[in-house]
């Protein structure tokens, strides 16, 4: 039988907070290494050489811990949600990890003529068939968990307050990522960033309503 829902740690959600926060700054030098900042078309400088590593290892590192959060957050649910939203929440983190090594690696096989102004989306072709599988893993993952998640706070089955029940990891995920499509640098930045700053915001408003409860 699964125990009543108790309050999750804040401790946790500040850890995973963190790691949200350090994985979008490695995105941001993933993408500033793959010559979208660094293309002379835009007027930035060219990044340092060891900005793609660092960004690879900052994300690859990090967004495992995203489980520590969805961990300590399934503790607000009852029922069958609960083992849901933990054991989705932490395997998605750890295959997310693994997509951003995987990324890293493609776009340093990318020949840097080939990127022009096509931003993150210009990698390696030949990197497709062994980043794709886990992109459509976690994507599917995450919608599962959001959708449940939201199920069970707009049901009340959670120690959750209803509205966040919208702000579940997808939809912040989609308002990054609307915010920034209507502008250039959001295109190139803030668009493929949007996974890991999405997860900031997410794990910033129930850090809140966790230090609250």
């Amino acid at each position: 039988m699964t125990p009543p829902a108790s309050s999750p740690s804040p401790n946790a959600l500040g850890l995973a907070l963190i790691a949200a926060v350090l994985a979008s700054v490695g995105d941001f030098g993933m993408l500033y290494a793959g010559q979208q900042a660094g293309n002379p078309a835009l007027g930035w400088p060219a990044p340092p050489p060891f900005t793609l590593a660092l960004g690879q290892w900052l994300g690859a590192f990090m967004i495992p811990l995203f489980g520590v959060g969805y961990a300590s957050l399934a503790q607000g649910l009852a029922g069958r949600a609960r083992p849901i939203v933990y054991w989705l929440g932490i395997y998605t983190s750890a295959l997310g990890g693994v997509i951003h090594a995987v990324t890293g690696l493609a776009i340093l096989h990318t020949p840097i003529e080939a990127g022009g102004n096509a931003g993150a989306f210009a990698i390696d072709p030949t990197s497709l068939p062994f980043l794709m599988p886990f992109v459509v893993v976690v994507v599917l993952g995450l919608l599962i968990a959001s959708g449940v998640f939201a199920h069970a706070v707009f049901s009340g089955t959670s120690v959750y307050p209803r509205w966040l029940g919208f702000m579940n990891p997808v939809s912040c995920v989609v308002l990054v990522s609307c915010a920034g499509m209507p502008f250039e640098y959001g295109w190139l930045f803030l668009v493929p960033m949007a996974p890991n700053v999405g997860s900031v915001g997410f794990f910033a408003l129930t850090l809140a309503v966790a230090r609250r409860a």
